[in-house]
């Protein structure tokens, strides 16, 4: 728990409208925290928040690409379609197409999209750990301006 401390301070009269007024002092009362106390909260450093969104976010990527993609792959295993034969390539690419071959070209697509977004998961996560690692040494680190302005 942060210790506070109260220090009296004397501050001259500041009433320069009447020039005939005596001047007097005021004292006033002010409260002195330790910098620990004045830190700012760890929701208003932006590279905390964005750190763990960008993780949150990602980890919910990274796990909807890898079960998405299972049964794609499973299903493009068990269809492997006709190996083409590098003589016939072009017969083979002309050829009207069949509906067995319209769904394996669809389950590929819908693969490989999957596989982006896994991947671009676990992009945001290693980009979220960055960022936590960076605020964490922001608040570590004495001399490191604030983040955020503070009281917005």
């Amino acid at each position: 728990m942060p210790q506070f401390a109260l220090h009296l301070q004397d501050e001259p009269n500041s009433h320069d409208s009447l020039p005939l007024a005596p001047t007097a002092k005021i004292r006033t009362l002010r409260l002195v925290m330790p910098a620990a106390a004045r830190r700012l909260p760890a929701y208003k450093s932006m590279l905390l928040v964005a750190g763990v969104l960008l993780i949150l976010f990602g980890v919910a990527n990274w796990v909807t690409g890898a079960v998405r993609t299972r049964p794609y792959a499973d299903y493009l295993r068990l269809h492997p379609g006709p190996r083409l034969r590098s003589s016939n390539l072009k017969a083979e690419l002309l050829e009207p197409p069949d509906d067995e071959r319209q769904e394996r070209d669809v389950a590929r697509a819908k693969l490989e999209f999957y596989q982006v977004v896994q991947s671009g998961g676990r992009f945001m996560v290693l980009l979220g750990s960055v960022c936590l690692l960076g605020g964490w040494a922001a608040r570590r680190a004495r001399r490191y301006p604030n983040l955020m302005p503070s009281g917005r």
